[in-house]
Protein backbone atom coordinates (compact mmCIF):
# COMPACT_ATOMS: atom_id res chain seq x y z
CA UNK A 1 0.00 0.00 0.00
CA UNK A 2 1.07 3.52 -0.62
CA UNK A 3 2.04 5.87 2.12
CA UNK A 4 -0.90 8.26 2.71
CA UNK A 5 1.55 10.84 4.07
CA UNK A 6 3.49 10.91 0.79
CA UNK A 7 1.18 11.37 -2.23
CA UNK A 8 4.15 11.24 -4.69
CA UNK A 9 4.91 7.62 -3.81
CA UNK A 10 3.04 5.26 -6.19
CA UNK A 11 1.23 2.18 -5.01
CA UNK A 12 3.44 -0.79 -4.30
CA UNK A 13 6.83 1.02 -4.55
CA UNK A 14 9.25 0.24 -1.75
CA UNK A 15 10.77 3.40 -0.26
CA UNK A 16 14.59 3.70 -0.44
CA UNK A 17 16.48 2.72 2.68
CA UNK A 18 17.62 5.53 4.97
CA UNK A 19 21.29 6.61 4.80
CA UNK A 20 23.66 4.74 7.12
CA UNK A 21 24.64 6.44 10.36
CA UNK A 22 28.07 8.11 10.55
CA UNK A 23 30.96 5.69 10.92
CA UNK A 24 29.32 2.84 9.02
CA UNK A 25 30.18 1.79 5.47
CA UNK A 26 27.96 2.99 2.64
CA UNK A 27 25.01 0.91 1.53
CA UNK A 28 25.68 -1.59 -1.28
CA UNK A 29 24.61 -0.64 -4.82
CA UNK A 30 21.20 -1.76 -6.09
CA UNK A 31 20.80 -5.24 -7.48
CA UNK A 32 22.15 -5.48 -11.01
CA UNK A 33 24.19 -2.27 -10.87
CA UNK A 34 27.92 -2.34 -11.63
CA UNK A 35 29.71 -1.34 -8.41
CA UNK A 36 32.78 -0.25 -10.38
CA UNK A 37 31.04 1.56 -13.22
CA UNK A 38 32.60 4.80 -11.94
CA UNK A 39 36.42 4.70 -12.31
CA UNK A 40 36.72 6.60 -9.02
CA UNK A 41 34.98 3.76 -7.18
CA UNK A 42 37.42 1.06 -8.29
CA UNK A 43 39.17 -0.56 -5.32
CA UNK A 44 42.66 0.77 -4.51
CA UNK A 45 45.41 -0.97 -6.44
CA UNK A 46 43.16 -1.87 -9.38
CA UNK A 47 42.99 -0.11 -12.76
CA UNK A 48 39.95 2.00 -13.70
CA UNK A 49 36.84 0.26 -14.94
CA UNK A 50 36.52 -0.71 -18.57
CA UNK A 51 36.02 2.39 -20.68
CA UNK A 52 37.41 4.76 -18.02
CA UNK A 53 40.22 7.20 -18.75
CA UNK A 54 43.78 5.89 -18.81
CA UNK A 55 47.02 7.74 -18.11
CA UNK A 56 48.10 9.44 -21.39
CA UNK A 57 51.74 8.37 -21.46
CA UNK A 58 53.61 9.86 -24.43
CA UNK A 59 54.70 7.28 -26.96
CA UNK A 60 58.27 6.92 -28.16
CA UNK A 61 57.78 8.79 -31.42
CA UNK A 62 56.68 11.98 -29.70
CA UNK A 63 59.69 11.91 -27.42
CA UNK A 64 62.06 11.45 -30.35
CA UNK A 65 60.37 14.27 -32.26
CA UNK A 66 60.72 16.61 -29.28
CA UNK A 67 64.43 15.78 -28.95
CA UNK A 68 64.99 16.45 -32.65
CA UNK A 69 63.25 19.82 -32.43
CA UNK A 70 65.33 20.82 -29.43
CA UNK A 71 68.43 19.86 -31.41
CA UNK A 72 67.35 21.88 -34.45
CA UNK A 73 67.09 24.97 -32.25
CA UNK A 74 70.85 24.73 -31.65
CA UNK A 75 71.78 24.66 -35.35
CA UNK A 76 71.91 28.46 -35.80
CA UNK A 77 74.53 28.69 -33.06
CA UNK A 78 76.69 26.06 -34.76
CA UNK A 79 76.35 27.77 -38.13
CA UNK A 80 77.51 31.10 -36.69
CA UNK A 81 80.45 29.35 -34.97
CA UNK A 82 81.58 27.72 -38.23
CA UNK A 83 81.22 30.98 -40.14
CA UNK A 84 83.34 32.71 -37.52
CA UNK A 85 86.09 30.13 -37.94
CA UNK A 86 86.04 30.32 -41.74
CA UNK A 87 85.82 34.09 -42.09
CA UNK A 88 88.27 34.82 -39.31
CA UNK A 89 90.88 32.29 -40.44
CA UNK A 90 94.34 33.49 -41.38
CA UNK A 91 94.61 33.58 -45.20
CA UNK A 92 98.12 32.10 -45.18
CA UNK A 93 98.11 29.46 -42.44
CA UNK A 94 94.36 28.84 -42.17
CA UNK A 95 94.50 29.07 -38.38
CA UNK A 96 91.66 30.92 -36.62
CA UNK A 97 92.57 34.48 -35.70
CA UNK A 98 91.55 36.47 -32.67
CA UNK A 99 88.20 37.89 -33.87
CA UNK A 100 87.06 34.67 -35.50
CA UNK A 101 88.08 32.55 -32.54
CA UNK A 102 86.36 34.94 -30.13
CA UNK A 103 83.13 34.80 -32.15
CA UNK A 104 83.23 31.00 -32.15
CA UNK A 105 83.79 30.77 -28.40
CA UNK A 106 81.00 33.27 -27.66
CA UNK A 107 78.63 31.38 -29.95
CA UNK A 108 79.31 28.06 -28.22
CA UNK A 109 78.79 29.69 -24.81
CA UNK A 110 75.47 31.12 -26.03
CA UNK A 111 74.43 27.68 -27.34
CA UNK A 112 75.18 26.06 -23.99
CA UNK A 113 73.32 28.80 -22.12
CA UNK A 114 70.28 28.41 -24.39
CA UNK A 115 70.30 24.63 -23.98
CA UNK A 116 70.42 24.96 -20.17
CA UNK A 117 67.55 27.45 -20.20
CA UNK A 118 65.42 25.38 -22.59
CA UNK A 119 65.97 21.82 -21.41
CA UNK A 120 66.59 22.35 -17.68
CA UNK A 121 65.25 25.69 -16.41
CA UNK A 122 62.19 25.96 -18.64
CA UNK A 123 61.41 22.26 -18.58
CA UNK A 124 61.90 22.14 -14.82
CA UNK A 125 59.40 24.95 -14.25
CA UNK A 126 56.75 24.13 -16.86
CA UNK A 127 57.40 20.44 -17.61
CA UNK A 128 58.21 21.09 -21.28
CA UNK A 129 61.10 22.35 -23.33
CA UNK A 130 60.25 24.18 -26.55
CA UNK A 131 60.44 20.95 -28.52
CA UNK A 132 58.24 19.10 -26.05
CA UNK A 133 55.73 21.95 -26.04
CA UNK A 134 55.48 21.90 -29.83
CA UNK A 135 54.79 18.16 -30.00
CA UNK A 136 52.46 18.29 -26.99
CA UNK A 137 54.22 16.38 -24.22
CA UNK A 138 55.33 17.26 -20.70
CA UNK A 139 57.62 15.72 -18.05
CA UNK A 140 56.07 15.45 -14.58
CA UNK A 141 56.64 13.57 -11.34
CA UNK A 142 54.89 10.23 -11.23
CA UNK A 143 53.70 10.75 -7.65
CA UNK A 144 52.05 14.17 -7.86
CA UNK A 145 51.86 15.07 -11.57
CA UNK A 146 53.84 18.29 -11.13
CA UNK A 147 56.95 19.49 -13.03
CA UNK A 148 60.22 18.16 -11.65
CA UNK A 149 61.89 21.47 -10.91
CA UNK A 150 65.30 22.62 -12.03
CA UNK A 151 67.54 20.45 -9.88
CA UNK A 152 65.69 17.20 -10.47
CA UNK A 153 65.53 17.96 -14.19
CA UNK A 154 69.29 18.55 -14.16
CA UNK A 155 69.82 15.21 -12.42
CA UNK A 156 67.55 13.49 -14.93
CA UNK A 157 69.61 14.97 -17.76
CA UNK A 158 72.83 13.63 -16.25
CA UNK A 159 71.27 10.21 -15.66
CA UNK A 160 70.58 9.91 -19.38
CA UNK A 161 74.15 8.62 -19.51
CA UNK A 162 72.73 5.33 -18.23
CA UNK A 163 70.30 5.30 -21.15
CA UNK A 164 73.24 5.39 -23.56
CA UNK A 165 74.80 2.22 -22.18
CA UNK A 166 74.45 -1.08 -24.05
CA UNK A 167 73.67 0.45 -27.45
CA UNK A 168 71.26 3.08 -26.14
CA UNK A 169 68.85 0.47 -24.82
CA UNK A 170 67.64 2.91 -22.16
CA UNK A 171 66.32 5.28 -24.81
CA UNK A 172 64.48 2.35 -26.45
CA UNK A 173 63.00 1.14 -23.16
CA UNK A 174 59.82 3.26 -23.49
CA UNK A 175 58.83 1.13 -26.49
CA UNK A 176 57.77 -1.73 -24.20
CA UNK A 177 57.68 -0.21 -20.72
CA UNK A 178 54.14 0.13 -19.24
CA UNK A 179 54.79 3.74 -18.21
CA UNK A 180 56.97 4.58 -21.25
CA UNK A 181 59.95 5.36 -18.98
CA UNK A 182 63.66 5.39 -19.67
CA UNK A 183 66.17 4.32 -17.03
CA UNK A 184 66.60 7.97 -16.01
CA UNK A 185 62.83 8.33 -15.66
CA UNK A 186 62.63 5.32 -13.37
CA UNK A 187 65.39 6.64 -11.10
CA UNK A 188 63.90 10.12 -10.61
CA UNK A 189 60.27 8.81 -10.83
CA UNK A 190 59.32 10.95 -13.79
CA UNK A 191 56.82 10.20 -16.57
CA UNK A 192 56.21 11.88 -19.91
CA UNK A 193 52.54 12.63 -20.64
CA UNK A 194 50.63 14.01 -23.60
CA UNK A 195 49.37 17.47 -22.83
CA UNK A 196 45.67 18.11 -23.33
CA UNK A 197 44.72 14.43 -22.89
CA UNK A 198 42.32 13.56 -20.03
CA UNK A 199 44.10 12.28 -16.94
CA UNK A 200 42.21 9.99 -14.57
CA UNK A 201 41.77 11.33 -11.04
CA UNK A 202 43.81 9.74 -8.25
CA UNK A 203 42.29 6.77 -6.46
CA UNK A 204 40.32 7.83 -3.38
CA UNK A 205 41.57 6.92 0.04
CA UNK A 206 39.61 4.04 1.52
CA UNK A 207 37.40 5.07 4.41
CA UNK A 208 37.98 3.08 7.57
CA UNK A 209 34.96 2.47 9.82
CA UNK A 210 35.12 4.18 13.17
CA UNK A 211 35.50 1.99 16.25
CA UNK A 212 32.41 1.44 18.34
Amino acid sequence: MSDPGNPDQPYGQIPPPPPPPPGYPAAPPPYGADPYANPDSAPPGYPPAYGGPTVPYAHWGLRVGAALLDGVLLLPFYVVAVVGLVVGADPVTGDPTGPGLALTVLTYVAAIAFMIWNQIVRQGRTGSSLGKQWVGITVVHDDNGRPLGGWLTFGRTLLHVLDQLACYVGYLWPLWDPKRQTFADKIVKSVVLRTGAPVPPPAPWPQQPRPY
